[in-house]
């Protein structure tokens, strides 16, 4: 985990070469070198000094000042549970995105239609409930898709407190254009099928575990 800092080039420069340290670094070709401040930093401080004669210094967060929060240990952003899965999160969703343009589809929605594909139809407390989305989120969003002719909303003739959703002929089309999306974001997250299935496993078990619990601080009751 590193931190970044801006330093001043008016700063005491100790250039010393990365790989041997007996050795003055000069710039390459790409007009980067790498030098070490004496008594500005702590000595496994780097600094790269870039062509445009700025500086960025990278140094581990383990040496930086403690938390003036206190004296407690707090473990690395980057080896925690809850940092893993929002990064892997976000990177799986941002992958997704260029491959559901040409159906100009957001990821949320990608899922609405998935589920509708696969079932026809579908009462929207159910699409809420397989895919942990409240009615806030919900609504606009199949209201979004209605209007673009993918589905159609209507009561449930057997319950009229229940809206279905239905694929529109549209809608049905519309899946052609998702052939080979699951596929090529498989390709990119390269697990093998074994761990790929695990991995989808443990996640499942983890969301369960998450939904049925509360996190409470000591003391609290």
């Amino acid at each position: 985990m590193w931190l970044v800092y801006l330093v001043c080039l008016m700063c005491p420069a100790w250039p010393r070469c990365l790989v041997c340290p007996d050795r003055i670094e000069v710039p390459g070709a790409c007009g980067v070198r790498w030098e070490r401040l004496r008594g500005f930093l702590a000595p496994e401080a780097i600094v790269v000094f870039d062509i445009d004669h700025s500086v960025t210094t990278m140094c581990p967060m383990s040496e930086q000042a403690p938390n003036p929060g206190g004296d407690f240990p707090l473990p690395p952003v980057d080896e925690q549970m809850c940092f893993a899965l929002y990064a892997a999160s976000r990177a799986v969703t941002n992958l997704y995105r260029p491959l559901l343009e040409r159906m100009n589809l957001t990821y949320p929605q990608y899922l609405v239609m998935m589920l509708l594909w696969e079932r026809r139809d579908c009462p929207v407390k159910d699409i809420g409930a397989v895919l942990q989305l409240d009615y806030g989120t919900l609504t606009p969003l199949l209201k979004r898709l209605e209007t673009r002719g993918l589905v159609n909303r209507d009561r449930d003739p057997g319950d009229e407190r229940s809206v279905r959703v239905t694929l529109t002929e549209e809608g049905v089309r519309l899946r052609a254009l998702a052939e080979g999306v699951p596929e090529a974001v498989g390709e990119v997250i390269a697990l093998p099928a074994d761990e790929f299935e695990a991995t989808r496993l443990s996640l499942r078990r983890l969301t369960e575990n998450v939904l049925a619990g509360e996190a409470r601080l000591p003391g609290q009751d």
